[in-house]
């Protein structure tokens, strides 16, 4: 079982944190479940969230939910929407925070 979320997670805080357990939550009791994180890049952050943005690049937060426990693969998508990502990674069941 794929369980997929995304989000921009520039400056990681608790509610990404409990929204990623709740996903690996979803995940661990199929043998072999994932959970998938899409982010989106430092362009997409900016045309998002400002000029100003992101705080921490697109290989730091990668770095930073792959170290997590609960994250099994990060994958950085150029669009705004992760829609492309979603049809490719074909997930069965997409989280939204929020």
């Amino acid at each position: 079982m794929k369980v997929f979320t995304n989000g921009c997670f520039d400056v990681l805080h608790r509610a990404h944190l409990e929204l990623l357990l709740y996903c690996h939550r979803l995940a661990v009791p199929v043998i072999g479940g994932k959970v998938i994180v899409g982010i989106n890049s430092d362009d997409s952050v900016r045309r998002l969230k400002g000029e100003n943005r992101p705080f921490n690049n697109q290989t730091d937060r990668q770095f930073a939910l792959k170290s997590l426990r609960f994250v099994d693969d990060v994958q950085v998508f150029q669009e705004d929407t992760p829609y492309e990502l979603i049809k490719k990674i074909k997930p069965d069941i997409i989280v939204k925070g929020g």
